[in-house]
C-alpha cells in the first residue's frame, strides 16, 4: 500500500491512545498518521489493536507503542505523549493486545512480548515445538536433511489469557501446550475474551475454554473448562464467524442468524435487560436474566429505518468489545448494542444527547440499533474493530 488506511475512531481515548486531535470521547474522528510516525512508503503489512491504556500499531518490520506518560501527567498537570517503537527481523503477521503487554508473531512464527509498564521487550518460546523429519523424494540430489518445522501461525490473547495455534494444530495457553486437534480439522480463527477462548473450525464447529462464571463458554453448566470443548448448543449449524466479548460470546450461522450468550449487564449480547412484570405488578419493569448460559438466538425484530416496515436481517460478521457489540450485515448495515460510556457506539447526535434505557441514567442500549457511520467510505471498503471501550473503521487496502 502506498499510504497507511484511514481510520476512524469512536470511544475512549483517555490515554492517548488516538493522540491529540481525537477527543477523549472520541465520535467518528480520523486519525492522523503524522502524529505517530513518518507516513513509511509502500507498507506491505498494517495492523492495529487498541486497550484501555495504549495503542499498538504494525507496521512491516515496525511495532509502536502509543500513550501517555502518567508519571508526568501527574507531577505537571498535562497530557504528554509517548510513542515506543521496536524493530524486529521479519516482517509482522499479527499482534495482539491487553493493558499488560502486546504479542507479536512473525511470519517465521517467532512470537514476542513487549510489557506495557517497562516496554521490555523479549521473545517467548512454547513448550513442546517440535520438527518432524519430512520423507525425501528421489527427485531431489540434496544430501541435506529435511525436516517440516512447527511454527505458530496465529494468535490472540484476552486480559488474563493468550493462546497461540501452531501448524500442527496445536493449541497453546502461551506458554504451555493444551490441546491437538486432529490432522483433519481446520481451524478457521481463534479468539479471546478478557478470561475465556474461542475457536471456528472450517466445518463450523465451536469451541471454547477458561473462565465460564459468567456463562461465556456457552456450555450451560457454570464452570472453568482447561481445554477446548465442543459448544453442543450450535450441534448442527454451520457456524461462520464468532467473536468473543469481555465476559460474553458470539457467533454468527451461514444462514445469517446471530447466537449470543455470556453477561447481558448492559445488554451487550442485544437481549433486553429489563421485562415486562405482567402477573403481579401489571405495567412495572423489573429486572432480566443477566447470564446466557447457552447459545441464543437473537431477533432483530426486523428493524429499518422506516419503522413498521419488516426486512430480514442477514448477519455476516460480529465484533465485541467488553460491553458493546456490532454486527454487519450482508447488505453493509451496521447494528450496535450495549454500553455507550465512551459513544464507543456511536449513537451521540450532535446536540449531545445519548440513547438511553429503561429511563435510567445508564449510557447503554439493550438491543440492536442502527447506525449510519459518519465516515467518508463505502461500507465495502471498510473493516470493524472493537476493543476494550472503542470502535475502529478501518480502510480496506
Amino acid at each position: 500500500m502506498d499510504e497507511l488506511p484511514t481510520v476512524y475512531c469512536l470511544g475512549q481515548n483517555r490515554f492517548g491512545q488516538f493522540k491529540t486531535l481525537v477527543k477523549e470521547h472520541g465520535m467518528f474522528d480520523k486519525i492522523n498518521w503524522s502524529e505517530f510516525v513518518e507516513p513509511p512508503q509502500n507498507t506491505l503489512h498494517f495492523d492495529i489493536n487498541v486497550t484501555v491504556n495504549y495503542s499498538a500499531i504494525a507496521l512491516d518490520f515496525k511495532l509502536l507503542i502509543a500513550t501517555i506518560d502518567l508519571d508526568d501527567e501527574v507531577l505537571t498537570n498535562q497530557r504528554s505523549f509517548i510513542t515506543k517503537s521496536f524493530t524486529f527481523d521479519n516482517l509482522i503477521s499479527k499482534i495482539t493486545s491487553n493493558t499488560s503487554y502486546c504479542l507479536i508473531l512473525l511470519e517465521n512464527g517467532d512470537l514476542f512480548q513487549i510489557m506495557i509498564n517497562n516496554f521490555v521487550k523479549r521473545q517467548i518460546k512454547c513448550m513442546n515445538i517440535e520438527t518432524l523429519p519430512v520423507k525425501k523424494s528421489i527427485f531431489v540430489h540434496n544430501n541435506s536433511s529435511q525436516i517440516e518445522n512447527e511454527k505458530i501461525i496465529d494468535i490472540a490473547c484476552g486480559e488474563t489469557v493468550c493462546i497461540a495455534i501452531t501448524n500442527f494444530n496445536k493449541v497453546y495457553n502461551i506458554p504451555n501446550l493444551t490441546y491437538k486437534f486432529e490432522k483433519y480439522v481446520k481451524i478457521r480463527k481463534i479468539c479471546c475474551g478478557s478470561e475465556h477462548s474461542m475457536i471456528l473450525t472450517g466445518n463450523g464447529d465451536v469451541y471454547t475454554w477458561g473462565t465460564g462464571l459468567r456463562g461465556q463458554l456457552g456450555h450451560i453448566e457454570i464452570k472453568n473448562e482447561e481445554e477446548p470443548k465442543l459448544v453442543e448448543g450450535l450441534s448442527g449449524i454451520k457456524i461462520i464467524d464468532i467473536c468473543g466479548g469481555g465476559w460474553c460470546s458470539a457467533a454468527v450461522s451461514a444462514f445469517g442468524d446471530l447466537y449470543v450468550w455470556g453477561w447481558n449487564s448492559c445488554g451487550q449480547i442485544g437481549l433486553k435487560t429489563y421485562e415486562m412484570n405482567s402477573i403481579q405488578n401489571p405495567g412495572l419493569k423489573r429486572k432480566a436474566q443477566t447470564v446466557y448460559t447457552a447459545p441464543t438466538l437473537v431477533d432483530f425484530e426486523g428493524k429499518t429505518e422506516n419503522e413498521g416496515i419488516s426486512t430480514e436481517i442477514t448477519v455476516k460478521k460480529v465484533f465485541c468489545g467488553s460491553k458493546h457489540m456490532i454486527v454487519k450485515t450482508e447488505d453493509g448495515r451496521i447494528f450496535v448494542t450495549g454500553s455507550n460510556k465512551y459513544n464507543q457506539l456511536g449513537l451521540k447526535e450532535e446536540n449531545g444527547v445519548v440513547y438511553q434505557t429503561n429511563n435510567t441514567n445508564d449510557n447503554f442500549i439493550d438491543q440492536f440499533t442502527e447506525i449510519k457511520p459518519k465516515i467518508h467510505m463505502k461500507i465495502s471498503d471498510f473493516r470493524i474493530y472493537c476493543a476494550y471501550s472503542c470502535t475502529l473503521f478501518i480502510e480496506n487496502k
